[in-house]
């Protein structure tokens, strides 16, 4: 997790706005989560902060210099909604067929 790259009186309103666009997108989930893909084609609330300088350094050190983001995914889980599976195999995938460098074999925490 990287402090700041959401200023503080902004985390608000990008919250707001992509549970908003979840919503409208959705008539809601019985289970208590909502999830949408291809969120920046519905919404750009949090795009200014995808470039900050100290996300990209990180990325770049993980994944090599020639990356890009596919997929923009957002899934809100209610309160009391057990967390689904993770999609690091997704990840690991698109992550191999995109970047020179592969993805090691161990999991890395960053």
């Amino acid at each position: 997790m990287v402090d700041s790259v959401i200023p503080q009186e902004e985390i608000g309103p990008v919250r707001d706005s992509v549970q908003a666009t979840l919503e409208s997108s959705r008539d809601g989930d019985p289970e208590g989560r909502e999830e949408i893909n291809a969120l920046i084609n519905y919404d750009q609330s949090f795009t200014p902060y995808l470039g900050d300088s100290r996300v990209m350094s990180i990325l770049e050190r993980a994944l090599g210099h020639n990356f890009r983001a596919s997929m923009t995914t957002a899934i809100i889980n209610y309160p009391g909604t057990g967390r689904g599976g993770t999609r690091t195999g997704l990840l690991t995938r698109t992550v191999q067929a995109t970047s020179p460098r592969r993805i090691p074999t161990q999991p890395r925490i960053f």
